[in-house]
């Protein structure tokens, strides 16, 4: 997709990824994967859905990455900040 886009756009790739790394001071697939989370984090915030269910819906390849990635980033696994009700945007 991002190899199209710059085709599209007349752009290379390494030259894409250097420009919004130096505007949004992360990589793109660091920003694929805050969304991911900030979608997650929705989920279970105003759902009763279970965790394997957010996510694949958040676009999670597995559960047992999410999770690990969940609790990196945020501090705690989904099903505490689900069970306790941490509705804090912890370092989002």
């Amino acid at each position: 997709m991002l190899n199209d886009l710059c085709r599209e756009i007349g752009i290379s790739r390494s030259f894409c990824c250097r420009y919004f790394k130096q505007m949004m001071n992360m990589t793109i697939s660091d920003y694929f994967l805050e969304y991911r989370l900030s979608q997650a984090l929705n989920l279970l915030k105003n759902s009763d859905k279970a965790i394997s269910e957010v996510a694949l819906q958040s676009g999670f390849s597995t559960i047992s990455y999410f999770i690990s990635v969940f609790r990196k980033k945020r501090g705690v696994t989904p099903l505490e900040y689900k069970k306790n009700k941490i509705f804090l945007t912890i370092n989002p």
